[in-house]
Protein backbone atom coordinates (compact mmCIF):
# COMPACT_ATOMS: atom_id res chain seq x y z
CA UNK A 1 0.00 0.00 0.00
CA UNK A 2 2.83 2.53 0.84
CA UNK A 3 4.55 1.66 -2.41
CA UNK A 4 1.41 2.42 -4.68
CA UNK A 5 0.89 6.06 -2.91
CA UNK A 6 4.85 6.85 -2.81
CA UNK A 7 4.46 6.12 -6.64
CA UNK A 8 1.03 8.07 -6.72
CA UNK A 9 3.06 11.23 -4.96
CA UNK A 10 5.61 11.17 -7.46
CA UNK A 11 3.15 11.40 -10.70
CA UNK A 12 1.44 13.59 -9.35
CA UNK A 13 4.55 15.89 -8.78
CA UNK A 14 5.91 15.16 -11.90
CA UNK A 15 2.50 15.60 -13.65
CA UNK A 16 2.07 19.25 -11.99
CA UNK A 17 5.88 20.43 -12.74
CA UNK A 18 7.00 23.13 -14.93
CA UNK A 19 9.56 21.52 -17.16
CA UNK A 20 12.72 23.69 -17.60
CA UNK A 21 13.89 24.46 -21.02
CA UNK A 22 16.83 22.84 -22.22
CA UNK A 23 19.58 25.54 -22.23
CA UNK A 24 19.34 27.87 -25.26
CA UNK A 25 21.54 29.50 -27.54
CA UNK A 26 20.38 32.82 -26.78
CA UNK A 27 19.93 35.05 -23.87
CA UNK A 28 16.55 35.68 -24.24
CA UNK A 29 13.95 33.43 -23.99
CA UNK A 30 10.60 34.67 -24.72
CA UNK A 31 8.44 31.41 -24.12
CA UNK A 32 5.29 33.46 -23.16
CA UNK A 33 5.89 35.27 -26.16
CA UNK A 34 5.02 38.65 -24.84
CA UNK A 35 8.05 40.46 -25.90
CA UNK A 36 8.24 41.76 -29.74
CA UNK A 37 10.67 40.98 -32.29
CA UNK A 38 13.16 44.56 -32.50
CA UNK A 39 12.84 44.39 -28.53
CA UNK A 40 13.89 40.75 -28.58
CA UNK A 41 16.49 41.68 -30.84
CA UNK A 42 18.00 44.75 -28.88
CA UNK A 43 17.87 42.63 -25.29
CA UNK A 44 19.90 39.93 -27.06
CA UNK A 45 22.44 42.49 -28.28
CA UNK A 46 22.74 44.52 -25.03
CA UNK A 47 22.88 40.83 -22.96
CA UNK A 48 25.56 39.44 -25.21
CA UNK A 49 27.43 42.84 -25.26
CA UNK A 50 27.35 42.04 -20.39
CA UNK A 51 28.65 38.85 -21.31
CA UNK A 52 31.78 38.95 -23.67
CA UNK A 53 32.55 42.34 -21.51
CA UNK A 54 32.84 39.46 -18.66
CA UNK A 55 30.64 41.67 -16.60
CA UNK A 56 28.19 39.52 -15.98
CA UNK A 57 25.99 36.50 -18.03
CA UNK A 58 22.74 37.60 -17.67
CA UNK A 59 19.56 35.51 -18.95
CA UNK A 60 15.63 36.33 -19.22
CA UNK A 61 13.57 33.67 -19.24
CA UNK A 62 9.53 34.47 -19.76
CA UNK A 63 6.67 32.00 -19.14
CA UNK A 64 3.26 31.91 -19.27
CA UNK A 65 2.68 30.13 -15.92
CA UNK A 66 4.20 28.43 -12.94
CA UNK A 67 1.24 25.89 -12.32
CA UNK A 68 1.43 26.69 -8.75
CA UNK A 69 5.06 25.78 -8.49
CA UNK A 70 6.95 28.79 -6.06
CA UNK A 71 9.03 31.00 -8.18
CA UNK A 72 12.05 30.80 -6.23
CA UNK A 73 12.00 26.91 -6.44
CA UNK A 74 11.66 27.08 -10.53
CA UNK A 75 13.78 29.76 -10.82
CA UNK A 76 16.65 27.99 -9.20
CA UNK A 77 16.13 24.53 -10.98
CA UNK A 78 16.73 26.91 -14.05
CA UNK A 79 20.21 28.09 -13.05
CA UNK A 80 20.85 24.86 -12.09
CA UNK A 81 20.00 23.55 -15.58
CA UNK A 82 21.17 26.73 -17.44
CA UNK A 83 24.28 26.98 -15.63
CA UNK A 84 24.84 30.84 -15.47
CA UNK A 85 27.99 32.69 -15.02
CA UNK A 86 31.40 31.25 -14.55
CA UNK A 87 32.63 29.04 -12.44
CA UNK A 88 35.42 31.41 -11.04
CA UNK A 89 32.97 34.53 -10.96
CA UNK A 90 29.56 33.25 -10.48
CA UNK A 91 28.53 36.12 -12.34
CA UNK A 92 25.28 34.88 -13.48
CA UNK A 93 21.71 36.57 -12.86
CA UNK A 94 18.49 35.18 -14.36
CA UNK A 95 15.47 37.33 -14.54
CA UNK A 96 12.36 35.27 -15.05
CA UNK A 97 8.83 36.47 -15.54
CA UNK A 98 5.78 33.75 -14.98
CA UNK A 99 3.22 36.21 -17.13
CA UNK A 100 -0.28 34.98 -16.04
CA UNK A 101 0.59 34.34 -12.48
CA UNK A 102 2.15 38.06 -12.69
CA UNK A 103 5.10 37.15 -11.03
CA UNK A 104 8.96 38.02 -12.24
CA UNK A 105 12.22 36.89 -9.92
CA UNK A 106 15.86 37.93 -9.74
CA UNK A 107 17.98 35.15 -9.41
CA UNK A 108 21.50 36.65 -8.60
CA UNK A 109 24.78 34.86 -9.02
CA UNK A 110 26.73 34.56 -5.38
CA UNK A 111 29.51 36.92 -7.47
CA UNK A 112 27.23 40.08 -7.90
CA UNK A 113 25.18 39.82 -4.68
CA UNK A 114 27.86 42.56 -3.29
CA UNK A 115 26.86 44.91 -6.05
CA UNK A 116 23.11 43.40 -6.72
CA UNK A 117 21.96 42.61 -3.08
CA UNK A 118 18.64 41.62 -2.47
CA UNK A 119 17.65 45.34 -1.47
CA UNK A 120 18.85 46.73 -5.06
CA UNK A 121 16.88 44.42 -7.16
CA UNK A 122 13.92 44.68 -5.09
CA UNK A 123 13.68 48.20 -5.71
CA UNK A 124 14.50 47.73 -9.50
CA UNK A 125 11.35 45.22 -9.48
CA UNK A 126 9.02 47.44 -7.94
CA UNK A 127 10.26 50.96 -10.03
CA UNK A 128 10.91 49.47 -13.71
CA UNK A 129 9.02 45.97 -13.46
CA UNK A 130 5.94 46.38 -12.28
CA UNK A 131 4.79 49.95 -13.91
CA UNK A 132 5.78 48.44 -17.36
CA UNK A 133 4.67 44.86 -16.80
CA UNK A 134 1.24 47.07 -15.55
CA UNK A 135 1.14 48.71 -19.00
CA UNK A 136 2.27 45.69 -20.80
CA UNK A 137 5.33 47.08 -21.85
CA UNK A 138 7.27 43.50 -21.18
CA UNK A 139 10.52 44.45 -23.34
CA UNK A 140 10.79 48.28 -22.24
CA UNK A 141 10.51 47.34 -18.46
CA UNK A 142 13.24 44.48 -19.07
CA UNK A 143 15.54 46.61 -21.23
CA UNK A 144 15.45 49.46 -17.95
CA UNK A 145 16.07 46.77 -15.53
CA UNK A 146 18.84 45.68 -17.71
CA UNK A 147 20.43 49.38 -18.23
CA UNK A 148 19.92 49.56 -14.44
CA UNK A 149 21.27 45.97 -13.72
CA UNK A 150 24.66 46.63 -15.88
CA UNK A 151 24.90 50.66 -14.27
CA UNK A 152 25.32 49.10 -10.56
CA UNK A 153 27.34 46.34 -12.23
CA UNK A 154 29.96 48.91 -13.79
CA UNK A 155 29.57 50.86 -10.19
CA UNK A 156 27.88 54.08 -11.72
CA UNK A 157 28.08 56.74 -8.55
CA UNK A 158 24.84 58.54 -9.53
CA UNK A 159 22.50 55.02 -10.74
CA UNK A 160 23.74 53.22 -7.30
CA UNK A 161 22.87 56.72 -5.44
CA UNK A 162 19.21 56.65 -7.07
CA UNK A 163 18.48 53.05 -6.53
CA UNK A 164 19.28 53.03 -2.97
CA UNK A 165 18.12 56.51 -2.31
CA UNK A 166 14.33 55.15 -0.03
CA UNK A 167 12.02 57.22 1.96
CA UNK A 168 13.23 57.38 5.53
CA UNK A 169 11.19 56.60 8.23
CA UNK A 170 9.57 59.53 9.74
CA UNK A 171 11.00 58.92 13.57
CA UNK A 172 9.02 61.93 14.62
CA UNK A 173 5.66 61.37 13.48
CA UNK A 174 6.18 57.53 15.21
CA UNK A 175 7.10 59.29 18.10
CA UNK A 176 4.61 61.25 18.32
CA UNK A 177 2.01 58.58 17.39
CA UNK A 178 3.52 55.87 19.72
CA UNK A 179 3.50 58.27 22.22
CA UNK A 180 -0.27 58.95 22.07
CA UNK A 181 -0.68 55.27 21.88
CA UNK A 182 1.38 54.55 24.82
CA UNK A 183 -0.22 57.24 27.04
CA UNK A 184 -3.95 55.95 26.10
CA UNK A 185 -3.12 52.70 27.00
CA UNK A 186 -2.08 53.64 29.98
CA UNK A 187 -4.56 55.79 30.99
CA UNK A 188 -7.20 52.56 30.08
CA UNK A 189 -5.03 50.93 32.46
CA UNK A 190 -5.12 53.25 35.29
CA UNK A 191 -8.84 54.07 35.21
CA UNK A 192 -9.38 50.37 35.21
CA UNK A 193 -6.88 49.48 38.11
CA UNK A 194 -8.30 52.64 40.52
CA UNK A 195 -11.74 51.35 40.05
CA UNK A 196 -10.71 47.95 41.48
CA UNK A 197 -8.88 46.42 44.37
CA UNK A 198 -5.75 46.45 42.31
CA UNK A 199 -5.56 50.07 43.57
CA UNK A 200 -6.37 49.53 47.09
CA UNK A 201 -3.90 47.03 47.62
CA UNK A 202 -1.22 48.53 45.31
CA UNK A 203 -1.36 51.68 47.13
CA UNK A 204 -0.84 55.00 44.82
CA UNK A 205 3.04 55.10 44.26
CA UNK A 206 2.98 51.30 43.06
CA UNK A 207 0.54 52.32 40.75
CA UNK A 208 2.22 54.91 39.24
CA UNK A 209 4.81 52.94 38.33
CA UNK A 210 2.88 49.81 37.15
CA UNK A 211 0.99 52.64 34.94
CA UNK A 212 3.96 53.93 33.88
CA UNK A 213 5.47 49.84 32.87
CA UNK A 214 2.46 49.52 30.65
CA UNK A 215 3.23 53.01 28.75
CA UNK A 216 5.93 51.67 28.46
CA UNK A 217 5.22 48.39 27.09
CA UNK A 218 2.86 50.07 24.48
CA UNK A 219 4.84 52.14 23.61
CA UNK A 220 7.97 49.87 22.34
CA UNK A 221 4.45 47.32 20.91
CA UNK A 222 3.48 50.45 18.36
CA UNK A 223 6.67 51.54 17.57
CA UNK A 224 7.80 48.05 16.73
CA UNK A 225 4.53 47.66 14.94
CA UNK A 226 4.74 50.68 12.57
CA UNK A 227 8.64 50.85 12.30
CA UNK A 228 7.46 47.42 10.51
CA UNK A 229 4.47 48.69 8.42
CA UNK A 230 6.45 51.12 6.88
CA UNK A 231 9.76 49.43 6.53
CA UNK A 232 8.11 46.79 4.18
CA UNK A 233 6.95 49.31 1.80
CA UNK A 234 3.74 47.92 0.65
CA UNK A 235 3.22 48.39 -3.18
CA UNK A 236 1.05 47.13 -5.70
CA UNK A 237 4.17 45.02 -7.08
CA UNK A 238 3.99 43.21 -3.30
CA UNK A 239 4.28 43.00 0.43
CA UNK A 240 7.86 42.00 0.50
CA UNK A 241 9.45 43.16 3.98
CA UNK A 242 12.50 44.30 3.99
CA UNK A 243 13.90 41.67 6.19
CA UNK A 244 12.89 38.92 4.27
CA UNK A 245 15.80 38.08 1.73
CA UNK A 246 14.19 34.19 0.17
CA UNK A 247 17.37 32.99 1.14
CA UNK A 248 17.74 29.08 0.03
CA UNK A 249 19.04 26.74 -1.90
CA UNK A 250 23.30 25.83 -2.55
CA UNK A 251 25.86 26.08 -5.01
CA UNK A 252 25.68 24.53 -7.94
CA UNK A 253 28.28 22.20 -9.78
CA UNK A 254 29.17 23.79 -13.31
CA UNK A 255 28.82 27.67 -14.57
CA UNK A 256 28.31 29.96 -11.24
CA UNK A 257 27.47 29.51 -7.89
CA UNK A 258 23.73 30.35 -7.24
CA UNK A 259 22.50 30.42 -3.12
CA UNK A 260 19.05 32.09 -3.65
CA UNK A 261 20.08 35.84 -3.49
CA UNK A 262 17.40 37.95 -5.34
CA UNK A 263 14.17 39.07 -5.07
CA UNK A 264 10.42 38.32 -6.50
CA UNK A 265 7.69 40.53 -6.70
CA UNK A 266 4.25 40.70 -8.36
CA UNK A 267 2.21 43.42 -10.52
Amino acid sequence: MIKYLVLLLLFVSVVGAVDVPSRPFTLVNDLANVIDASGEAALEQRLQSLKSSGVAEIAILTIPTLENEAIESYSLKVVEAWKLGTEKQDNGLLILVAVDDRQYRFEVGYGLEGNLNDARVGRIGRDILVPAFQAGEYAVGLAQAVDVIAGILGNDPELIAAVDSAPQLPFGLLFVVTFIAGSIVSAIAWKQATKTRIGAVLGVGNLLILALVVWLIAYFFWFALLVLLIAAFPRKGGFMPFFLGGRGGGRIGGGGGFGGGGASGRW
